[in-house]
């Protein structure tokens, strides 16, 4: 596995239950990044615009579950990373830009 964000979360333990786990790494199809972190953000952000463009449909729940673990993750990844790694990701993916990603769609 030479996708950091897919190594990262491989070595989670207690590993996160199947059905979500396996949401997770399809969350995570998407080109890699240098580091896990940014990458478990933007993939946070993506699942969160399919939740959006679903609307109040039942699928639209189950991409925000994927959403929050994927952010939860990146910020979890990034504090192992140190304060720098926090800071910067809470710069990028903090409040206002996960905001920013409703209004986009609005």
């Amino acid at each position: 596995m030479n996708d950091p964000a897919a190594t990262w979360l491989a070595d989670r333990q207690p590993p996160p239950p199947v059905p979500l786990g396996d949401a997770l790494a399809r969350a995570l199809a998407g080109p890699a990044q240098a580091a896990a972190a940014p990458e478990l953000a933007a993939s946070a952000a993506a699942a969160l615009r399919r939740a959006l463009v679903l609307g109040d449909a039942r699928a639209a729940a189950y991409e925000l579950l994927v959403a929050d673990a994927l952010l939860t993750y990146a910020i979890e990844c990034a504090a192992e990373s140190g304060l720098g790694a926090l800071q910067a990701l809470l710069e990028a993916w903090g409040p206002g830009a996960i905001a920013r990603l409703g209004e986009a769609d609005a």
